[in-house]
């Protein structure tokens, strides 16, 4: 058994006073400098050539270590502040990458870090995540900000984008946004008819989009705009006094206008397929514009239609030249159904046609007849022309109640009478004979036989005329008389004058 070492006796003093001779334990195992530095002193473990007050050479092991101040070389561990003599302070897990640092809380001037969250610790302070140089900001896994995140740089993102709330781009209307996506699927909202795209101080100047657009009720194809419904109107309507513009086409109500000149032109013709009428423009003769040829409207002064024609106004209820004085025309005033054309010549009533005759002055056919109403006559425009009066087929000429028909002159009275007035008489021309009436004796004339009526009796073979009573011989005719009664005469004047 070996032999325990002992201190005791003259050896030891009070407080181990060894007057500047140090003791040394196995060498440097342990050794006590009482005299270092000018009285200092220190305590070497494992050495004897320290350079602070306690230095161990080697591991050392404590299950509680309780010090006011710490110095690790070149860090200092001080009341509750662990910090660094010079240069940074490094805190290194052993194991390398897989090495692991657990902190509670860890503070940095105006950063926190407690558990997993990052911090500000004074309140309205920015925290900035600011890389060196051109380096990112790397997020590998999910990335949650539940409040306001300010961007001023770029975003560049490779995956997907899920956003749950409203996004601001811009601070400001005059702020410049370069949006330049390339989206390969649908862009679709959470909900249909609830989120807008712009609001009503902040519009979208254009929009470009391809020949295909559906807005619910209404599809936009290429040049078409279209309703979706079956037999749904298409409405296009201006607020308050606006109207709908379409190039130069003005809608507003029912009223069509155009908004460059007072023109407007369909083409081809517009076609009104219904029972109820056109209204055309109204004016008077003074309010006439300059028109086009074929233009139409209603003049109040003449109270008539009208159209415009190579420099003047045509009346729809007329024919007229450029005054109006020489026309042919209805009766102008519409509440009157006089049933009849009338013709105008410099503003004299001349003619009027309607269902039962034609009353005119004179009429003047091909320069050859004149039919004069003044004068009650029908003469030739040539001196000694003739004036040939023929009816077609089989049909007649009928003068009041004479029938003529070829060569035959006939009375629907029966009667054709013969008048002359003063010392006129009638004379037949020509060389040839006229042929009376004839026919047997007639005993009884029958009620009405005029005075004066003149035949040949076929019986007798005398010219007879009616005496008023009974026929007897024309006064100066000459009775005829047989072959046998003339043979008789003769030899009577024989004997008689021998």
């Amino acid at each position: 058994m070996s032999d325990i070492g002992r201190i005791s006796g003259p050896m030891l003093a009070d407080d181990l006073l060894r007057q500047d001779v140090d003791l040394a334990f196995d060498t440097d195992l342990l050794y006590l400098d009482v005299g270092l530095n000018g009285g200092q002193g220190g305590i070497g473990i494992n050495t004897d050539a320290f350079t602070r007050t306690l230095e161990v050479n080697g591991k050392t092991r404590t299950v509680e270590l309780i010090s006011p101040r710490a110095s690790l070389e070149g860090i200092i561990a001080e009341n509750s502040r662990l910090r660094t003599i010079n240069g940074p302070l490094y805190i290194t897990a052993g194991g390398g990458q897989n090495g692991v640092i657990l902190m509670d809380r860890n503070e940095v001037d105006d950063l926190y870090f407690d558990g997993n969250v990052i911090g500000s610790k004074n309140s309205n302070v920015n925290i900035n995540l600011d890389t060196s140089g051109t380096g990112d900001t790397n997020f590998y896994q999910q990335l949650d900000i539940n409040g306001n995140l300010n961007l001023t740089g770029t975003i560049n993102v490779d995956g997907n984008v899920t956003i749950g709330g409203q996004i601001a781009i811009g601070a400001d209307p005059n702020d410049t946004v370069d949006i330049n996506p390339v989206f390969t699927q649908n862009l679709n909202p959470a909900n249909t008819g609830i989120y807008s795209l712009g609001t009503s101080s902040f519009r979208w100047l254009d929009g470009y989009i391809s020949d295909f657009v559906d807005l619910e009720n209404i599809v936009i194809e290429s040049n078409t705009i279209k309703t979706t419904n079956s037999n749904s109107n298409l409405e296009l309507s201006g607020s308050a006094t606006g109207g709908v513009l379409a190039e130069q086409i003005r809608f507003n109500d029912n009223v069509i206008s155009n908004t460059i000149s007072n023109t407007i032109v369909f083409n081809p013709p517009v076609v009104f397929d219904k029972t109820n009428a056109t209204i055309l423009p109204v004016g008077t003769s003074a309010q006439r514009a300059v028109l086009n040829n074929g233009e139409l409207r209603f003049n109040t002064t003449k109270n008539n239609f009208e159209g415009y024609q190579n420099g003047s106004f045509i009346g729809f209820n007329e024919i007229s030249d450029s005054d109006t004085n020489t026309k042919i025309y209805i009766d102008q005033i519409r509440t009157n159904d006089s049933n009849s054309i009338k013709f105008q010549v410099n503003g004299i009533l001349k003619t009027t046609i309607d269902q039962f005759k034609v009353n005119t002055t004179r009429i003047t056919v091909n320069n050859t007849i004149i039919l004069d109403s003044a004068a009650s006559k029908i003469t030739t425009q040539e001196v000694n022309g003739d004036v040939i009066l023929s009816a077609q087929g089989t049909g007649d000429l009928l003068v009041e109640q004479f029938n003529f028909s070829g060569n035959t002159i006939s009375s629907t009275a029966q009667n054709i009478l013969l008048n002359t007035t003063g010392r006129g008489y009638f004379r037949i021309a020509g060389s040839n004979g006229i042929v009376i009436p004839s026919g047997p004796t007639i005993t009884t004339p029958p009620p009405g036989t005029q005075v004066g009526d003149f035949r040949l009796n076929t019986d007798t073979g005398n010219l007879e005329v009616f005496n008023g009573t009974e026929y007897a011989l024309s006064i100066g005719a000459t009775q005829s008389i047989t072959q046998n009664q003339l043979e008789e005469i003769i030899d009577l004047y024989t004997i008689i004058f021998g």
